[in-house]
């Protein structure tokens, strides 16, 4: 089952059936069709960074071998900075172009999201991660950036999110039932229109102190609806 689909399915079991469990139904009840919208701030549990050089030779052949040995000169380089990723990227190379033999080379890494504040013994803070990280570009010749922040476990955040989108969806359901002088009785249908993520990917190669980083939802749900005495 999808995630989208579990999510649905616990909105239906859970939350919104309890709030029906009360209601009494009708033969053929109007259909009232609701959207509902939410976010929900989320902490990032991992932020990436990206190393790349591009090397120049006489034959392309040339400049790929150089490329690839700048992994291991990336895993030596934090090495040397006693710096621990969770997860090193195999290099990527990217011929540019056939004209001049030209090879970039691109390598990930992956670290644990630091103390946003200094304290003794600790991990270093965000910015003293970056600086670390600068100092090895530095060291490699090369360049290095902000490549994004990750979260390991979204279906968590995006179920809060979608969860929230249907609570304002009933909101709403429930004003308009109430408008027509009836009341809301029960689910006929929820579909998840959209759950998506803002501040995980790096814009412009900024680094955002502290991270911005949100799960969005968009829930349109179809409830039934009986008219007459409330």
């Amino acid at each position: 089952m999808r995630v989208g689909q579990r999510i649905a399915a616990g909105i239906l079991s859970g939350l919104l059936c309890a709030a029906f469990a009360a209601a009494q139904t009708t033969p053929s009840p109007t259909i009232i069709e609701s959207e509902g919208h939410a976010s929900v701030d989320v902490a990032p549990d991992q932020v990436r960074f990206e190393f790349s050089k591009s090397f120049d030779g006489p034959t392309l052949i040339d400049t790929a071998a150089q490329a690839l040995a700048f992994e291991k000169a990336v895993t030596q380089a934090l090495r040397d900075l006693e710096l621990q990723p969770l997860k090193q990227d195999p290099v990527r190379l990217l011929v540019n172009g056939l004209r001049v033999p030209r090879t970039t080379a691109r390598v990930s890494v992956a670290f644990a999201m630091p103390a946003e504040s200094p304290a003794k013994d600790a991990a270093p803070t965000l910015a003293e991660l970056a600086e670390k990280v600068r100092k090895g570009g530095v060291s490699l010749l090369a360049d290095a950036a902000f490549a994004g922040f990750g979260v390991n476990d979204r279906a968590a955040p995006e179920q809060e999110a979608v969860s929230r989108a249907s609570e304002n969806a009933l909101y709403h359901a429930e004003a308009v039932g109430a408008l027509l002088e009836g009341r809301v009785i029960g689910v006929e249908r929820i579909v998840i229109v959209e759950a998506d993520w803002d501040g995980l990917d790096a814009r412009e190669g900024a680094l955002p102190i502290p991270p911005a980083v949100q799960c969005r939802a968009r829930v349109r749900i179809s409830y039934q609806y009986s008219s007459g005495q409330r």
